[in-house]
């Protein structure tokens, strides 16, 4: 079953019982599903659950997952094992309240964005307003990061 979003963004719930899927099993359902993001969310919490896991860092932008995946899932449980985790939000929600570091990011009517609103119609939307704080979009922060890593983007600038 592959994952579905409402027109909000939020996903739809999944049954509990698909949440306590093992590695090897969530790959296989995941082939046969089609690549579900569920399936492949669930496959991450299972390998952040094993003893020994070389998961550095988990970085999270869009969605709510401490709020919106089923508590069965274990999900928090999951995060609290990684060194590092980044939130990269305009709000200050559920998961960034167990994030390590938050970034936070303009909203749809402060930056430039693209979306597809309906298959095969694509849109550009540009802001509506300045932002209110210091913010910018998730691309431009993206961008810095890099810059600041000192692996920039040959020929991509900040704006």
């Amino acid at each position: 079953m592959p994952l579905q979003l409402t027109p909000h963004g939020h996903l739809v719930p999944y049954p509990p019982e698909q949440a306590s899927l093992t590695d090897s099993a969530a790959r296989e359902l995941a082939a046969a599903a089609g690549e579900s993001g569920y399936i492949q969310i669930a496959a991450l919490v299972e390998r952040l659950k094993a003893k020994e896991h070389n998961v550095a860092a988990v970085i999270i932008y869009g969605i709510n997952p401490v709020y919106q995946l089923p508590t069965a899932l274990g999900f928090k449980t999951a995060l609290s094992k990684v060194p590092t985790v980044v939130s990269i939000t305009p709000f200050l929600d559920e998961t960034a309240g167990y994030a390590t570091v938050v970034i936070p990011v303009s909203v749809g009517l402060e930056s430039w964005g693209d979306s597809e609103p309906y298959p095969g119609v694509y849109n550009l939307n540009q802001p509506a307003m300045q932002p209110l704080y210091k913010t910018q979009s998730f691309g431009d922060t993206l961008i810095a990061i890099a810059h600041k890593l000192g692996s920039g983007i040959d020929g991509v600038a900040n704006f």
